[in-house]
């Protein structure tokens, strides 16, 4: 785990599995037909553009935040499946790792990122949730969470 430097990240190493392409690579091999167009300007404060797509967004950053989100993401489509992928942009590479890991520590990846926003795609390509980079913490996805 040489290529991880976020002490979070670090502890929970033997969870994840490194992946060496990245995050647009990755979502092309998963699933050529994907609905939701990733955005490659890098003026954007989003990797997806929501602008075009239908999706559901909702604010993550308020008191009481982490159980809240916790619960809803159990609740959600994205339980259903076995493991997600997670982008943190910047230097950390993409990570693989079980759903159940990632929604138990949803706010400490979004930490990860050093609040600079992430993205999470299930491993099929059908569920994408991005938390945002800017001062609106909103989380965007396309589906109801």
């Amino acid at each position: 785990m040489n290529r991880i430097n976020n002490a979070f990240l670090k502890s929970i190493a033997n969870e994840l599995e490194l992946q060496e392409d990245d995050f647009t690579t990755i979502m092309e091999k998963m699933n050529p037909k994907f609905q939701i167009p990733i955005n490659i300007d890098p003026n954007e404060h989003s990797i997806m553009k929501w602008s075009i797509s239908e999706h559901f967004q909702i604010r993550y950053d308020y008191e009481g935040c982490e159980k809240d989100f916790t619960a809803r993401l159990f609740s959600s489509e994205l339980n259903a499946t076995k493991e997600v992928y997670v982008e943190f942009g910047y230097d950390t590479p993409v990570v693989k790792v079980a759903t159940s890991v990632f929604i138990n520590n949803w706010y400490s990846f979004i930490g990860a990122s050093g609040y600079l926003g992430a993205t999470i795609v299930d491993v099929e390509g059908n569920l994408v949730l991005e938390f945002s980079d800017d001062n609106e913490t909103m989380l965007r996805s396309n589906f109801k969470i």
